[in-house]
């Protein structure tokens, strides 16, 4: 018979161990429990402890002789823990929490505590423990296993679950979306076959793994990724990523570098609309245009950000394909300064010419290839928002994971991306509240974790929990997010 839910709120909290009730001859009886690392099942065991007391209906916890001092000493005992971050982001993505307990049954509230300390503290293995129990996740979820190995064996049981780490993913991958592809390289100094020699996107070669991450532009949030072999370009990964998170009637809008034939070829066969844009040497575009100088040889121009955009639009091939090519002014004028400049430092040696940077007809030109039935304008538009994906691994590196977790072979690394990837997402709902109040003009997202931080919870004893003081602005801030602290 089930635990009826007005008993289950009798049990005593706050104390020095977990606690459960049972039911044994019509009567309540409190247990401790606690949870044990089983090495033959690889997952944690629940354990059994001594009776603490019992539960009557009509009078709640009564603790028993045996354990009467240890009950009254813990309700003298006064627990200051961070709160107003930790319950912001567990009211924000309440949804992330359920698709995590549907993914992964046995270990959901494991990773939303990692997740969470992740993003709001920056917790490593080392660091997690402490962390944990100076927040009010000790309180939400108070037998988890924070120490540094305890973290490392998480890791390690989730890094085999791969696809349920899909699947997760995959619960918020919609149709009828728009979806931007684009990759980032991480520094990593461990051995294993991930970390290989390869060049980031600054032309520099560096022991690292690839991300390449998959953004959706209708709920502005990261929603897929892979980890790829540091050597691995993104183009050639391209296909595969896109098998892997089952969009359907999806827009793939991906960064400059995924252009290939093939690439092509699986877009229009799963009947995919696309942008894909083109390297600046490309030879795609056609010579009669390339031979023409000046603005004459546009269709026309619109302006975007105060900008001069001129734009050409060729069919390609015999399957409604169609080239879009675009010049901005202000680009042109910083390529034509940088010629110069180049030029000036060459310093008597062999001088350069147009062609060391662009040809002169080349600058500040750039072409999509897309089967999109818009305009010129449009699709540039679409392009141009891509811009979230890159601020997405800004926020990864500098807000989310600043410090790596463990890295010490491609499990870890799997484990950890995605431990990164469910706080980003915790990260990127508190972005859209933000946007959607209008408070994205006023406060960053830091900022606001700053303050839920510094906003505390006190047990001063058993079923009596306090809220520190806010200011007046801070209330007014988390009740125009909707949370209720």
């Amino acid at each position: 018979m089930p635990i009826p839910e007005e008993i289950k709120r009798m049990r005593p909290k706050g104390l020095f161990k977990a606690t459960e009730v049972r039911l044994i001859s019509g009567h309540y009886y409190v247990y401790e429990v606690s949870s044990k690392w089983d090495e033959k099942k690889h997952r944690p065991q629940k354990t059994t402890g001594k009776c603490i007391g019992k539960i009557l209906p009509e009078e709640g916890f009564i603790p028993n002789r045996n354990y009467v001092g240890t009950y009254h000493k813990a309700q003298l005992e006064s627990h200051v823990r961070h709160y107003g971050a930790v319950e912001m982001f567990r009211q924000l993505g309440a949804d992330i929490g359920e698709a995590l307990k549907a993914s992964f049954p046995d270990m959901y509230r494991q990773i939303e505590v990692y997740a969470i300390l992740r993003l709001v503290f920056s917790s490593t293995g080392k660091s997690m423990k402490y962390d944990y129990e100076h927040s009010w996740l000790c309180d939400v979820y108070p037998d988890i296993g924070t120490c540094d190995s305890s973290v490392m064996k998480l890791l390690g049981r989730l890094s085999m679950r791969m696809d349920d780490m899909e699947d997760f993913m995959r619960r918020f991958c919609g149709d009828g979306r728009k979806l931007v592809f684009d990759g980032t390289s991480i520094l990593c100094s461990t051995s294993d076959s991930y970390v290989t020699k390869g060049y980031n996107s600054r032309a520099q070669r560096h022991d690292q793994y690839r991300l390449l991450y998959v953004f959706d532009r209708t709920s502005k949030a990261p929603v897929f990724y892979r980890v790829l072999p540091g050597r691995i370009v993104d183009r050639s990964a391209f296909v595969e990523t896109l098998r892997r998170c089952r969009c359907r009637d999806a827009i793939v809008i991906a960064h400059k570098g995924f252009y290939s034939k093939a690439n092509v070829s699986y877009l229009m066969k799963e009947k995919l609309r696309f942008i894909l844009p083109l390297q600046d040497n490309t030879t795609m575009i056609p010579k009669s245009f390339d031979s023409q100088e000046g603005d004459g040889r546009f269709d026309g121009r619109f302006t975007y950000k105060g900008r001069n955009i001129w734009y050409k639009v060729f069919p390609t091939g015999d399957n409604g394909n169609r080239i879009f090519i675009y010049q901005d002014d202000f680009r042109k004028a910083e390529y034509n300064s940088l010629f110069t400049e180049r030029q000036e430092k060459a310093y008597g040696e062999v001088p350069l010419t147009d062609k060391d940077i662009l040809s002169n007809n080349r600058r500040g030109l750039f072409a999509f290839v897309s089967n999109l039935d818009e305009d010129a304008k449009e699709v540039y538009l679409d392009y141009k928002e891509r811009w979230e994906v890159e601020n997405c691994f800004d926020y990864m590196k500098n807000s989310v994971a600043k410090k790596p977790l463990h890295a010490h072979d491609n499990g870890s690394i799997d484990a950890q991306c995605f431990i990164n990837h469910v706080a980003l997402m915790y990260f990127y709902r508190l972005l859209r509240t933000m946007d959607k109040s209008g408070l994205k003009e006023e406060y960053s997202a830091e900022e606001i974790i700053k303050r839920g931080n510094n906003i505390y919870k006190i047990s001063q004893y058993i079923g009596h929990k306090q809220l520190t003081e806010m200011t007046a602005e801070d209330e007014q801030i988390f009740t125009r997010l909707g949370v209720v602290l």
